[in-house]
């Protein structure tokens, strides 16, 4: 079992048609996008896994079998960022350095 602490980000979160602020974004986020970026498309077994990963987060205590770790691990390597943040950088070397 792994625990990622769910920290919030200075990344903040637009509203696409104001422009205004709504939140910033916090690590359950950003797992939740890393784990729905995929430029090839996935398979139904995949689906079952990120899904599993998805639940997780929308319970806000982030803490994952070390199966379901791996593949997040994976997918935070896989990113590709559209945007550049110092926060990104962080959550990204807080998930592929978390210690038991």
């Amino acid at each position: 079992m792994k625990t990622v602490k769910n920290k919030m980000t200075t990344i903040p979160l637009k509203d696409s048609q104001t422009g205004k602020i709504l939140n910033t974004l916090d690590y359950a986020y950003l797992v939740i996008m890393c784990i729905n970026f995929n430029s090839k498309g996935i398979s139904i077994s995949e689906m079952r896994d990120y899904i599993k990963i998805i639940d997780v987060c929308k319970s806000k205590k982030l803490k994952f079998e070390d199966a379901e770790f791996e593949i997040l691990k994976k997918k935070v390597k896989e990113m590709r960022w559209t945007f550049t943040h110092k926060d990104l950088i962080k959550f990204n070397d807080d998930i592929e350095n978390l210690k038991d």
